[in-house]
Formats: structure tokens, C-alpha cells, sequence
């Protein structure tokens, strides 16, 4: 069900609306995401490919062919209900984050051992690479991208200690310090996300009480106009009455002037 923000504190409600909006600009790009980390994946396994990688190597891009494809079911169905503020395509977001870290942390297990330094090297890059393109897809959902990047470290310090351990210690050295500097930015795009949501609400509190001033004064004018037109009604039958009325003396004067001439007559005649 719809979340309704306006019953929720403050707070609350801005973290609501903050997420939200995150979630809105990572719902923009998310299909085609999906669709580059997928061609990716085939990229990157067309380069490890021997004939001993085989069935390692279809299961790891079977694997993320579902996952890339759930990623744009969800997304077509979210869109199909573009306004809806629920919770929960937020939260798949957020389950997604640590699977997407488990696919390509898991490359060097994947890669196996190798005795070519260039391999070694091209891991290495791919690795630094999609923690850089991860965590900034998911920089607009930052609780996101930090599960993904600790993840995808996490996952690839494992996966290099099956192999060496002198190699797994240096590998998470140099990820926890790249994680480090991710962290800082994903954090700081977060605060300045929180700020603009801030903003916009302030700017929607601002135009809705501007508008209801407005109301209330063009309300107000109304009245007045209504005020007027019902004094300019009386005005109006006052003077009709007083016309009323000055017929009447008139009239009544004039039978008065009659009476006295008449009397005038009388009196004449009398005397």
C-alpha cells in the first residue's frame, strides 16, 4: 500500500520523500544498467574463457543474465505505477545491492588461479571498475551503494584468499582505502540529495501557502463585492421608495392647493 508521508513526523516524512527520489533517479537508467552489466559480464567472460572455465563461466553470466532480467521486470512494473510511494521497490533496490557485489566479487574464484600477470592485472581493473560504476549507479540510493561496495570487497577479498593469502591481504587493503574514498562521496552526493529534497519541499510548503493567501484574499475580495451589491440594493430601494413617497406628497399637495382654492372660493362668495 501507498506509504502516506503527511501522517508521518517531519523527519520522517523528508527521509521518506528523500529516498524516494533517489529511487526515482535510479528507476531512470536502471533497465539500461541492467542491460550494460550484463554485456559486461559476456565481455569479461569471453576474455577469461578456457576450456577448463567453461561451466563456471556460463553459470556466472546465467546468473547474472536472471538477475539483469528481474532487475528490468521490476523496473517496467514500478513504472506501470510511476506516482505509488511504496516501500518496497526501494527495499528490492536494496536486496539487489549485495547480489550485484556477490557477481562480480566473485570473479577472481571465478577466474581461478593464474600465473599471468596480465590476468591478474585486468582482474584487478575490473574489480576497481565496477566498484567505481556500481557505486556510482547506486550513488542516488546511498545506503545501496555502500551494501554493494562492502560486498563486492568483501566478497573479492574471499575469493582472492582461496588462491593466496599475501595477495587477499593486499587486495583488501587496497579495497577497504578505495571503499573508503567511494563511501565519502556516495555520503556526500547523499547529504546533498537530503538538501535538495529539503529545498523542493520547502519551495511546494511556500507555493501552497501562497496560494492559500491568495484564495483567502480573492475570498475576501468576493465578500466585499458581495457586500457592496447588496448595499447598492438597498441604495437603490431607498430611492425608489423616496420617489414613491414624493409622488404621494405631490399628489396630496396638490389636493391640498385644490381644498384651499376651493375654500378661497367659498369664502368670496360668502362674504
Amino acid at each position: 500500500m501507498p506509504s502516506n508521508s503527511s501522517s508521518l513526523p517531519a523527519r520522517d516524512a523528508e527521509l521518506l520523500n528523500s529516498e524516494h527520489e533517489g529511487f526515482v533517479a535510479f528507476a531512470r537508467n536502471a533497465l539500461a544498467s541492467a542491460i550494460l552489466n550484463f554485456a559486461a559480464v559476456v565481455a569479461v567472460a569471453a576474455l577469461l574463457w578456457r576450456p577448463d572455465r567453461v561451466p563456471v563461466l556460463i553459470g556466472w553470466v546465467l546468473v547474472t543474465f536472471a538477475y539483469s532480467l528481474s532487475m528490468g521486470l521490476d523496473i517496467a512494473a514500478w513504472r506501470s505505477r510511476l506516482h505509488e510511494r511504496s516501500p518496497w521497490p526501494m527495499r528490492m533496490v536494496h536486496l539487489r545491492a549485495p547480489v550485484l557485489g556477490l557477481i562480480w566479487g566473485a570473479l577472481p574464484w571465478i577466474a581461478g588461479p593464474t600465473s599471468d600477470p596480465r590476468e591478474n592485472i585486468a582482474i584487478g581493473l575490473v574489480i576497481t571498475g565496477m566498484i567505481a560504476s556500481g557505486m556510482t549507479r547506486f550513488v542516488v540510493v546511498p545506503r545501496a551503494a555502500l551494501i554493494y561496495g562492502t560486498t563486492l570487497g568483501a566478497t573479492c577479498t574471499l575469493a582472492v584468499a582461496q588462491h593466496a593469502l599475501v595477495a587477499a591481504a593486499t587486495a583488501a587493503v587496497l579495497l577497504v582505502l578505495y571503499l573508503v574514498f567511494m563511501t565519502r562521496h556516495v555520503t556526500a552526493y547523499g547529504a546533498t540529495l537530503a538538501d535538495a529534497v529539503r529545498g523542493r519541499n520547502a519551495a511546494i510548503e511556500s507555493s501552497r501557502e501562497r496560494a492559500r493567501l491568495q484564495h483567502d484574499a480573492l475570498a475576501e475580495r468576493d465578500e466585499t463585492s458581495r457586500r457592496h451589491q447588496e448595499l447598492m440594493e438597498v441604495v437603490t430601494a431607498f430611492r425608489q421608495s423616496m420617489a414613491g413617497f414624493q409622488d404621494v406628497v405631490r399628489h396630496e399637495t396638490r389636493g391640498i392647493a385644490a381644498s384651499t382654492a376651493s375654500l378661497s372660493g367659498a369664502a368670496e362668495t360668502t362674504a
